[in-house]
């Protein structure tokens, strides 16, 4: 990564502190498909509802669908998630997490 101020070192230890954090949260931790700095996941498992496209993606019963923009170098990604919380992406319960590049 070409980031000035910041060594392959920094990166190194913010993931690891990421992950960390992660790991001791209460919906688990981890992410879906390729690790992005930008969108940190909260759950593993890829929300499997959806019509061709991503951008469908449904939730089951009692979750709300999310979904916010993720920018790494040139490259924009879209990161959604199911959670309890109809309001923000950030609940206490995660159905399911999806993440796609916008074209």
């Amino acid at each position: 990564m070409a980031t000035v101020g910041l060594t392959q070192a920094h990166w190194d230890l913010i993931r690891k502190l990421l992950e960390w954090l992660r790991s001791i949260s209460k919906s688990g931790g981890g992410s879906v498909g390729d690790e992005l700095f930008c969108c940190v996941l909260a759950r593993p498992n890829e929300c499997i509802y959806y019509l061709g496209d991503k951008s469908t993606f449904i939730c089951p019963e009692g979750f709300y669908k999310h979904w916010w923009y993720c920018v790494e170098g040139t490259r924009t990604f879209v990161c959604g998630e199911c959670t309890d919380n109809d309001f923000s992406c950030v609940g206490d319960n995660y159905a399911c997490s999806i993440m796609w590049e916008e074209a």
